[in-house]
């Protein structure tokens, strides 16, 4: 067992060591606060905190664990053995200068997404905002570097401690907003798309409409027969994450009371995994995320317990406060739509911790690592500069065991318009993930 000694026990701290220390290196720890105890202890052991004691190891601490409110931070940065490291402490007893759990903790929790801020054109908290986009610290693990500092110290000092990492996992997940193109749709819609493609005096598209509402050939974004090949190809399931709200500005999909809509998540259930794709609109009003919740579980007839938010909207702690109401049990929308890498700081999964409550939650948080539309709208890459930019994130998520979530969606393999070529990109990412 590892013994850790802090002045005050928390439920920051006490989340952030089970998380770092047993979850994620299969450590038995217990954190005490009786003096007499801990120096009696002849196992392995360390103090956490403002105080050390003499010739025992001891971690300095910044103040963030030991608080419970949520005010700006001095988080200070500086580079240490040329990693990233934040919260500076006195390094004259510590065994970093560095604090690594209030560092963990900070990023985790995505502390700084309660701060005040400027959201964007769609109520979300933007990439430019966030301490690792300001620092270029995007596609770097931060939690998992600080982890690994903890390790190295640990083994060196007690070279008995026997600690387990987790595997490196890969979960490919497809978002579904629109299922087709043209099929399937009003009158109303078949003909406002007819009229803008005439006044754009897109002939291709017009032409394309009209073959395949004829069912001259298939309907371009209906790509699933395309995605259960790359199952078979590459022994993989994809989790699907449906849409299933009102038409509105920004949820379009077909509505489930189409049997053809009926069909495809009843086909896509029995193939594997499927998950609520909770619209836009339910961010504005709650009871939304649990009705479509209930849709797609009855139309699946089993019980529906993973999420991803439609335009990866969060906002902290009301989102992921609904989804456990609703009953959901993993939420894997903790990504950015204009920037890949790591929105928590880490690549692995986690349970959220709802700093206003300042309590741990039932709901794990999967990092989403990569997202197709990132690529393509926002840093306006090109296939071969995709499948670059993929491969440097692939690596490091293996190089930290931790689990990599892509999310493509099953228009964006359609080969159509900006898309084509796209195929070969979330091809080649699948062979390198798996």
């Amino acid at each position: 067992m590892l013994l850790i000694h802090v002045h005050q026990k928390t439920s920051r701290v006490e989340y952030i060591f089970r998380h770092l220390l047993t979850t994620n290196a299969g450590l038995d720890i217990r954190i005490t606060k009786n003096r007499e105890n801990f120096i009696g202890y002849e196992g392995p052991k360390f103090s956490y905190g403002i105080k050390s004691f003499s010739g025992i190891l001891h971690f300095s601490s910044a103040n963030l664990l030991f608080e419970n409110e949520i005010q700006k931070q001095d988080i200070g940065y500086f580079l240490h053995i040329q990693k990233p490291a934040f919260f500076p402490v006195d390094s004259q007893s510590s065994a970093l200068p560095f604090d690594p759990f209030a560092t963990a903790f900070y990023f985790i929790s995505r502390y700084e997404e309660y701060l005040p801020f400027t959201a964007d054109a769609y109520h979300r908290f933007p990439p430019e905002q966030s301490l690792a986009f300001k620092h270029n610290l995007m596609e770097i693990p931060l939690v998992e570097i600080c982890l690994q500092k903890i390790l190295e110290i640990l083994k060196k000092r007690f070279p008995e401690l026997e600690t387990k990492q987790p595997v490196y996992r890969f979960i490919p997940t497809v978002d579904v907003d629109m299922v087709w193109a043209y099929r399937h749709k009003s009158l109303l819609r078949t003909s406002g798309g007819f009229i803008r493609d005439i006044l754009k005096n897109d002939r291709a598209a017009v032409k394309n409409r009209i073959s395949t509402l004829r069912q001259k050939q298939k309907d371009p974004y209906f790509t699933f027969d395309y995605l259960d090949t790359l199952e078979q190809k590459f022994g993989i399931s994809h989790l699907y994450f449906i849409l299933l709200g009102r038409h509105g500005k920004y949820d379009k999909n077909t509505q489930p009371n189409h049997p053809a809509m009926q069909a495809l998540v009843k086909r896509l259930h029995q193939r594997g995994s499927v998950g609520i794709h909770p619209s836009y609109a339910s961010n504005f009003k709650k009871e939304k995320a649990l009705q479509e919740k209930q849709i797609l579980e009855a139309l699946t007839e089993s019980s529906i317990t993973k999420s991803r938010q439609h335009y990866l909207v969060i906002r902290f702690p009301d989102t992921f406060r609904n989804l456990i109401e609703a009953g959901i049990q993993e939420d894997y929308s903790l990504g950015y739509t204009s920037a890949v890498g790591f929105r928590a700081g880490t690549c692995r999964p986690f349970p959220f911790y709802d700093l206003e409550r300042e309590q741990e939650s039932s709901l794990m948080c999967y990092p989403l690592n990569l997202m197709d539309a990132s690529w393509q709208y926002y840093q306006k890459l090109v296939p071969p500069a995709a499948i670059e930019a993929a491969f440097q994130l692939i690596e490091t998520v293996k190089q930290y065991n931790g689990t990599l979530v892509t999310l493509f969606h099953n228009n964006s393999l359609s080969e159509m318009n900006e898309w084509q070529g796209w195929r070969k990109v979330y091809e080649a990412i699948l062979k390198k993930a798996t």
